[in-house]
């Protein structure tokens, strides 16, 4: 994989880097980034993740939780991050998994989102573990970053990181 020449070509066709890279590893063209695809993007940029670390680095990129990255997912991500970014040390790796298993809690239809109705639990526990100061509408909104009006597990994890950060947790 040479950048150079794929930043020349790109280019001169008009088409972005981001958008190549993805057309790359989308390999069956479906227009989305499956699990086995995600594996070779991750190997070719020399990443060897574990089953665990590459679940959170799965639900880290798929926003919304479909089990497969859109390019819209991929380019949001990579506006903000970088493959190395994907690997963890265990600590984090830990509270990844720990920030999963209470999205998957609250995600009560499994449908990879919680919903405000969903959302009611999740702040009642934050707030007897003394992670909100806010009230239930303004923490929903907080955490909500992109505003679609459900919480992805992305979204999440930012925004627990965020608050673990201001209490000195982390």
């Amino acid at each position: 994989f040479n950048l150079v020449k794929m930043t020349s070509f790109c280019e001169a066709t008009g088409t972005p880097l981001s958008m190549r890279i993805f057309e790359k590893y989308d390999r069956d063209n479906s227009g989305y980034i499956s699990t086995s695809e995600f594996i070779h993007m991750i190997e070719d940029h020399g990443l060897h993740l574990n089953a665990g670390e590459l679940e959170i680095a799965m639900l880290t990129l798929d926003y919304d939780g479909n089990g497969r990255i859109s390019y819209e997912e991929f380019l949001s991500w990579k506006k903000k991050s970088s493959f190395q970014d994907l690997r963890l040390d265990d600590v984090a790796i830990q509270r990844r998994k720990t920030f999963l298993d209470l999205f998957r809690k609250y995600d009560l239809d499994s449908n990879g989102s919680i919903s405000a109705d969903e959302f009611v639990g999740l702040y009642e526990d934050l707030k007897e573990a003394e992670v909100v100061s806010h009230d239930r509408t303004s923490t929903y909104e907080d955490m909500d970053s992109n505003s679609d009006g459900v919480i992805e597990y992305s979204e999440l994890v930012f925004w627990l990181e965020k608050e673990f950060v201001k209490l000195g947790y982390m």
